[in-house]
C-alpha cells in the first residue's frame, strides 16, 4: 500500500495513519471554507457595498495569485520538504479572516471594500502557494490504485460537513441580515471567528500527518527549464487547456448564481433557504462521490470526467427558468439544479484531480500542479472580471413580459452553458491513459442498475458472513450488472464453495468478457472446485478469448470439466477450436466425442474448407458399425453440417454412401441421407446416382416417423429449392387436404387450356390422394408429367414407380405434386 521508493519509504501503518489524519484535516479545512466562501463571502461583500463589477473582481483576484504556485513549487522541490511549508502557509492564510471580520468595525466605510479585497487576495495567495506541495504530498501518500476510492471517501466526509455546517450558520445570519434582530456585522464576525478556530484544527492535523520521501528531479538545471517542462508535455497540454476552459465556464458567471438568489432585485431568497438548497448540492455530491470514485478506479478517470462534464451543461440552462415572482417554483427548480450540479461536479472534481496526478511526471509533479494552478489562476482572475463587465453590458438587453423574464443574469447563464459545451468537446480529446471508452462506460451503466449494483458490489468488499456474501452474489446475478464483474471475479477465490459457485453462475448470466481470464483460471483448479461452472459461464459469455482456455480444458484431467468445456466451445462456435475438437473425436470417450461433434456442427457455417477437412477422416470412421449409435448419429449430423466444405473431396461421398448402405438405425440413416444429398450436390453428383442409394433407405426406415420425414425431405432437396418441401411435412388432416387441393388447382389452371378433361383428372387425383391410392393418383396425373432429364422429372418418375409398386405415403404423394408443379412451371 505504501509508495515504496526506497529504504526510507513510509511503512504501511504510517501510510494508513497519514490517510486518516488527512481526512480529519480535510474536515476542519472544509468547516473554514464553507464559513468564508460562497453565499457568506458574497453576502459580506454586499454588506461592504460591492457592485457586480466588484463581485467579479472579488472572484478574480484570489484566482490570479495562482501564478505564485510556479515559484513556490520550485522552492519546495529544492527544499525537499512539504509539511512545514504547507502547514504554516495554510494556517496563516486562513487566520487572515480575523482581521477581515474586524473591517466593518474599524475601517472607514469608503475603504472597507478595498481593504477586504486586499486581505482576501493575500489570504488566497498564502493558501494557493501550498497547493503544489500538498498535491505532491498526497500523490506520494495515496496508492495510485486506490486514489479514486480514497479521495471519494475524503470528499464524501468533507461533503457531509459542507452540507451540515452552512445550515445553522445561514439560519443564524438571517436573524441579523434579513430580520434585523442584531447587527449583521456581528453575525459575520461570529461566523468568521468560528472559521478561524477550524483553521487551527486543520493546522494541528497537518503537523501530525507523516510525509513520504519526496521524489526530486535531479536533471533540471535551471528554473526556466523546470517551469517550461509541463508546456512541452504533449499528454499534459490538452488536459491543461480543458481545465482552463472548465474554470472559465465555472467562474465567468459563478458569483452571479449566488447573487441571483440573494439580490433583493432578483430572487431575494433568505440566507437559510440558500444554504438549505445548497446543502442539497452537497448531499448529492456526497452520495455520488463514492460512486464516481468506484467508476474511476474501475474504468479510468477520463470516461467518467467526460460523462460528468456533459452533465454540467444542464444546471445553467435550468437557472434560466427561475423567476423572481414564483417562490415555490424557484425552490423546486433550485432543488433540481443543485441535485444535478452536485452530482456531476463531484465527478468532475474527483476525476480531474486524479487525471492531474496521472498525467504529470512524478519527479516534477509539483511544477505540473503549479502550472495547472497558474493557468487556471489566470483564467480564474480574468473570467470573473470579464463576467462583471458583461453583466454591465448586458443590462440594457432586458425582456420583461410577465412570466417571460430575460435579464443580464440569464444571458450570463446561457453563456455559461455554451462554454461548458465547449469543455465537453475538449474532454473527448484528453489523453486516453489506462481507461476504457466513454461509450463503453455508458453502455455498462445502461445495462445495469447503477446504484443497486454499486451498493451490492461494495458490500462484497466488506467483511460479511458466508450467507450474506452468497446472497449478495445472487442479487448481483439477478441484476445482471456488468459493473460488478471485478467484485464477482474476486469472489471466485472466496473460501466458501457456495460463494464461488454462485459467483461463477453470476458471471455467466452477466456475460461480460472482462470475466474471461478469471473464469479461465478456475477451469483446471482443483482447489476451487468450480471448473464445470466456470466452463459453462465462459460458454454463456461467448467470447472467443476463452477458446484457447476451453480447448486446453477439454483435454484436462477432470471429466466433468472436459464435457462442460466442449459444450462451451459449441456455444462460442470459434473455428480456432477445431484442432481440439478433432482430438476429442475419440470412440474411447463417447460423451466427449458426441459433444465435439455438436461443437463442430455449431461452428460449421464459420469453418473454412481447410479447417473442416481436418475432421473428415474421423467423422467418416465414426460412421462404422462397430461405433456406438450415439457417436454415429452425431458424426452424421456433423457431416451434414459441414457438407459445403466436403464437396471437393470425392472420398467423402463414396465412403458415406458405403456407410449408408450398411446402416440399419433409422435416426442415423436419416442424418446420413441428409449428408449424402448435401455433399452430392456440392460435388456435382447426379440425381440418379443419389436416388439409387436413397430410395431404398425409405423402405428400410419405413413409411412413417420422424426419420422417414427427414430422409424424404433430404431427397426432395435433390430436385427442389432447399426448404420447399419442409412446410408440407408437418401438415395433417384438413390442412394437408387443403394444401393438396390448392396444388392440384394450380396444376389445373396451367393445363386446362390444353386438356378439356383436366377437371375430372384433378378430381380423380384428389380422391386417390385421400385414399392413399398411389397407382390411381399417378394414373390421373400421367398426362401432365414432363418427360425431360431435369432433376424434378427424374425424382417424379422415381416416386411414380414407388407409388405404382404399392409404396404411396401421403408425404410422397405431396412431394410428387410439388415436383409436378415445378415441372409445369
Amino acid at each position: 500500500m505504501a509508495n515504496e521508493t526506497g529504504p526510507t519509504a513510509l511503512s504501511r501503518p504510517e501510510v494508513l495513519r497519514g490517510l486518516k489524519v488527512s481526512i480529519w484535516e480535510g474536515i476542519w479545512a472544509t468547516v473554514w471554507m464553507v464559513l468564508t466562501t460562497g453565499a457568506f463571502q458574497t453576502g459580506f461583500a454586499l454588506l461592504l457595498g460591492a457592485n457586480p463589477f466588484a463581485l467579479g473582481l472579488m472572484a478574480g483576484l484570489p484566482a490570479a495569485v495562482n501564478l505564485l504556485q510556479l515559484p513556490a513549487s520550485l522552492y519546495v522541490e529544492r527544499r525537499g520538504e512539504r509539511r512545514t511549508f504547507v502547514g504554516f502557509t495554510s494556517v496563516a492564510g486562513r487566520l487572515l479572516w480575523i482581521p477581515i471580520l474586524l473591517i466593518p468595525f474599524f475601517v472607514p466605510r469608503e475603504a472597507q471594500l478595498i481593504v477586504f479585497l486586499a486581505l482576501l487576495t493575500v489570504s488566497s495567495a498564502l493558501l494557493t502557494i501550498n497547493v503544489p506541495a500538498w498535491t505532491s504530498w498526497m500523490s506520494d501518500l495515496v496508492p495510485p490504485s486506490s486514489r479514486g476510492e480514497y479521495f471519494a471517501r475524503r470528499n464524501m466526509l468533507a461533503g457531509i460537513v459542507a452540507m451540515v455546517v452552512p445550515l445553522p450558520a445561514g439560519l443564524f445570519l438571517d436573524q441579523g441580515v434579513k430580520y434585523g434582530r442584531f447587527d449583521p456585522r456581528l453575525g459575520f464576525a461570529v461566523l468568521f471567528g468560528i472559521a478561524a478556530i477550524a483553521a487551527l484544527g486543520a493546522f494541528s492535523r497537518i503537523l501530525r500527518q507523516p510525509e513520504p520521501p519526496m521524489a526530486r528531479n535531479a536533471t533540471q538545471e535551471n528554473v526556466l527549464r523546470s517551469m517550461a517542462a509541463p508546456l512541452h508535455d504533449r499528454a499534459f497540454r490538452p488536459f491543461l487547456l480543458f481545465s482552463a476552459l472548465t474554470v472559465f465556464g465555472q467562474t465567468v458567471a459563478g458569483q452571479f448564481f449566488t447573487s441571483w438568489q440573494l439580490d433583493e432585485k432578483a430572487l431575494n431568497l433568505p440566507y437559510f433557504t440558500v444554504q438549505v438548497l445548497a446543502a442539497l448540492a452537497s448531499g448529492t455530491g456526497l452520495l455520488s462521490t463514492p460512486f464516481w470514485g468506484y467508476l474511476a478506479d474501475k474504468y479510468g478517470g477520463r470516461p467518467v470526467l467526460i460523462i460528468c462534464t456533459w452533465g454540467t451543461i444542464v444546471s445553467p440552462l435550468l437557472w434560466t427558468l427561475t423567476h423572481p415572482d414564483f417562490f415555490w417554483w424557484n425552490v423546486f427548480m433550485i432543488v433540481l439544479i443543485n441535485a444535478c450540479a452536485g452530482t456531476v461536479w463531484a465527478g468532475v472534481g474527483l476525476t480531474q484531480f486524479n487525471l492531474l496526478l496521472s498525467t504529470s511526471a512524478p519527479e516534477n509533479r509539483g511544477t505540473y500542479v503549479a502550472m495547472f494552478s497558474a493557468a487556471n489562476g489566470i483564467v480564474g482572475f480574468l473570467s470573473p472580471i470579464l463576467g462583471g463587465l458583461l453583466m454591465a453590458l448586458l443590462e440594457p438587453f432586458r425582456i420583461d413580459q410577465g412570466v417571460l423574464l430575460w435579464n443580464n443574469y440569464k444571458w450570463m447563464f446561457l453563456l455559461t452553458a455554451a462554454i461548458r459545451i465547449g469543455c465537453s468537446v475538449l474532454a473527448t480529446r484528453l489523453p486516453t491513459e489506462e481507461s476504457t471508452s466513454t461509450w463503453y462506460v455508458l453502455g455498462q451503466l445502461r445495462m445495469s442498475r447503477p446504484v443497486s449494483s454499486y451498493v451490492r458490489a461494495r458490500r462484497l468488499t466488506q467483511p460479511t458472513g458466508e450467507e450474506a456474501r452468497s446472497q449478495t452474489v445472487g442479487e448481483l446475478a439477478d441484476l445482471r450488472s456488468p459493473l460488478a464483474v471485478e467484485e464477482l471475479t474476486s469472489a471466485l477465490d472466496d473460501v466458501s464453495l457456495t460463494v464461488r459457485q454462485r459467483a461463477a453462475e453470476a458471471l455467466g448470466r452477466i456475460r461480460e468478457a472482462r470475466a474471461v481470464p478469471a473464469l479461465a483460471a478456475k477451469l483446471n483448479d482443483p482447489a476451487a472446485g468450480i471448473g464445470e461452472l466456470a466452463a459453462e459461464a465462459l460458454g454463456a459469455i461467448g467470447s472467443r478469448e476463452a477458446t484457447h482456455y476451453l480447448a486446453e480444458a477439454s483435454a484436462g484431467p477432470d471429466a466433468s470439466v472436459r464435457l462442460a468445456s466442449l459444450r462451451a466451445l459449441a456455444r462460442i462456435a470459434d473455428p480456432e477450436a477445431v484442432p481440439a475438437l478433432v482430438r476429442a473425436l475419440d470412440v474411447a470417450h463417447p460423451s466427449r466425442c458426441e459433444l465435439a461433434c455438436a461443437a463442430l456442427n455449431a461452428i460449421g457455417p464459420k469453418l473454412s474448407t481447410e479447417q473442416a477437412i481436418l475432421a473428415l477422416p474421423r467423422l467418416l470412421y465414426l460412421l462404422s458399425q462397430e461405433v456406438d449409435r450415439g457417436m454415429r448419429f452425431a458424426a452424421a449430423r456433423t457431416l451434414a453440417s459441414l457438407a459445403e466444405c466436403f464437396g471437393q473431396r470425392p472420398e467423402a461421398y463414396d465412403r458415406l454412401r458405403e456407410r449408408l448402405a450398411r446402416e440399419e438405425d433409422p435416426a442415423v440413416l436419416a442424418q446420413e441421407s441428409i449428408a449424402l444429398v448435401r455433399i452430392g450436390k456440392e460435388s456435382g453428383r447426379s440425381v440418379s446416382e443419389s436416388l439409387v442409394v436413397l430410395l431404398p433407405v425409405l423402405n428400410r426406415i419405413g413409411g412413417q416417423g420422424l426419420a422417414y420425414k427427414q430422409t424424404l425431405d433430404a431427397i426432395a432437396d435433390l430436385a427442389l429449392t432447399p426448404g420447399t418441401f419442409y412446410p408440407y411435412l408437418g401438415l395433417a388432416g384438413m390442412a394437408r387436404d387443403e394444401s393438396v387441393h390448392r396444388l392440384l388447382g394450380e396444376i389445373r389452371r396451367k393445363v386446362s387450356a390444353s386438356d378439356p378433361g383436366a377437371p375430372e383428372r384433378i378430381a380423380a387425383a384428389m380422391e386417390a390422394f385421400a385414399e392413399s391410392e398411389g397407382p390411381a393418383f399417378f394414373a390421373a396425373l400421367a398426362p401432365y408429367a414432363v418427360r425431360d432429364q431435369s432433376a424434378a422429372s427424374r425424382l417424379y418418375d422415381a416416386l411414380r414407380q414407388r407409388g405404382e409398386g404399392g409404396y404411396a405415403t401421403p408425404e410422397e404423394l405431396l412431394l410428387a405434386l410439388l415436383l409436378l408443379r415445378s415441372a409445369q412451371t
